[in-house]
């Protein structure tokens, strides 16, 4: 036998990985419809509400995520509303929730990231 000591495969932990993570967490997306905010964080996503949101639409959450900051349309912000207020507890159906054209287009909508503050001169 060596008395050499194998790698232990534990993580480390460090303040600077521990803030990385916690970072990941807080990443998402705050959409504002007629001034009424729908916030959706990575770190709040439960399996389940991943699980029925992919059965309703046919992908996950960060997808979602990613499409709505990039091309919000009627469809997917209808999605991310459903999600946000699933996560805040709200037992909404999916086929409640509906988003128009029209708010889309007006003055109280908004997409932004989470916990920031809405631009006052948008």
């Amino acid at each position: 036998m060596s008395n050499t000591r194998r790698p232990t495969t534990a993580r480390k932990v460090t303040r600077t990985s521990e803030a990385n993570r916690e970072d990941a967490l807080d990443q998402g997306l705050r959409i504002t419809i007629d001034g009424e905010a729908h916030e959706v964080r990575v770190g709040d996503i439960t399996s389940p509400l991943a699980r029925e949101l992919r059965a309703k639409i046919g992908f996950g959450p960060i997808q979602l995520i990613q499409l709505c900051g990039a091309d919000p349309d009627v469809d997917l912000i209808s999605a991310f509303v459903w999600l946000a207020r699933r996560i805040s507890g709200e037992m909404v159906r999916f086929e409640e929730v509906e988003v128009t054209y029209a708010q889309l287009l007006s003055d109280g909508f908004d997409v932004d990231v989470p916990g920031g503050e809405p631009d006052p001169e948008a």
